[in-house]
């Protein structure tokens, strides 16, 4: 395990190089196009926010590299935990020694608990002092709950440690160190997905927003998570946006189209005495530790449940 330990040690090192790097280039690209100066002087900086906003978007997509490591811990920490020793008969020795099975185990998975937690540590700590730079600039993306929502706060916790427990319970059910690396994998990307999925079906409940259309979102620039967008009738009723020409023809069309149809802007005096309005279903900056928290509880949760059922399986199947 030593090896598997220092190859950890030389990744996060990796990962802090690549962070500096990311955010050195970005800085530069910050001050290049002079947003700073544009802030501080008071002036329209529409155009330069758009340009850093595609530099910054395009940079954290190439933060879903950082899913690979609660994966790389179950894989070298947690498969080969029991599957080595069973594999190469070594439990035998140890077991027969002053150390009982539920001791060896409580040491072991201790230890890997706590080398996941601090492996979590390292990476919210980095994510987060990456992004202080940005924080201010007023961007949708860099709001605690887009962009590197994943990556802070104490999710990484709670996947880090169910990545570990993954790893262990594949090698004590298998047995065997490689297959139970392979088997590893989908044991926590399973979870992780369905997550991710159900994650605006959790509680708390998306907040409901209702404008006059088409105004822009009042509530643009305060960093919330915005997870649906659509357009009802006065009675709430979800229409699609193709159908307003029809309900609302325009005044002036811009291009006339075949069957007697015409393309242009709907007639707005018409869309609000319709009382057609703007639905957003979003989540407050506020709401990003009440989701963090269900979130971790989940994994941690997860994890401790199979952790269980690993040590039951070796006490009783192999020891």
């Amino acid at each position: 395990m030593r090896w598997s330990i220092v190859a950890t040690a030389v990744l996060l090192v990796g990962v802090v190089v690549w962070l500096v790097l990311l955010r050195n280039g970005l800085t530069d690209t910050l001050y290049r196009i002079g947003l700073p100066q544009c802030q501080a002087a008071g002036g329209d900086c529409g155009e330069q926010l758009r340009d850093f906003a595609d530099q910054y978007r395009w940079t954290v997509n190439t933060f879903g590299a950082l899913e690979f490591l609660p994966v790389l811990v179950g894989l070298f920490w947690g498969a080969p935990l029991i599957a080595r020793e069973v594999e190469q008969g070594t439990h035998r020795l140890v077991w027969t020694q002053s150390i009982s099975p539920r001791r060896w185990l409580a040491v072991k998975l201790g230890l890997f608990g706590l080398a996941a937690i601090a492996v979590a540590a390292v990476q919210v700590g980095a994510v987060v002092w990456w992004n202080q730079p940005f924080t201010g600039l007023g961007l949708e993306d860099t709001s605690p709950m887009n962009g590197l929502y994943h990556y802070r706060g104490i999710v990484p916790f709670g996947t880090m440690l169910y990545g570990l427990a993954a790893g262990v319970v594949c090698g004590a059910l298998i047995r065997r160190t490689v297959p139970a690396m392979a088997v590893a994998i989908p044991a926590y990307l399973g979870p992780r997905v369905a997550v991710a999925l159900s994650r605006e079906h959790l509680p708390p409940a998306p907040h409901v927003l209702r404008y006059p259309f088409p105004d822009g979102n009042p509530r643009s620039g305060l960093g919330d998570r915005q997870v649906d967008y659509q357009i009802v009738d006065g009675s709430g009723n979800p229409i699609p946006g193709s159908s307003l020409t029809d309900i609302c023809p325009p005044d002036e069309p811009l291009e006339e189209l075949g069957r007697g149809t015409a393309k242009g802007r709907p007639d707005l005096e018409c869309i609000a005495a319709h009382g057609i309005r703007s639905e957003v279903h979003y989540y407050p900056v506020e709401s990003f530790w009440p989701l963090q928290a269900i979130e971790f509880g989940l994994f941690a949760g997860l994890a401790a449940l199979v952790l269980a059922l690993a040590v039951w399986w070796t006490l009783r199947r192999i020891a």
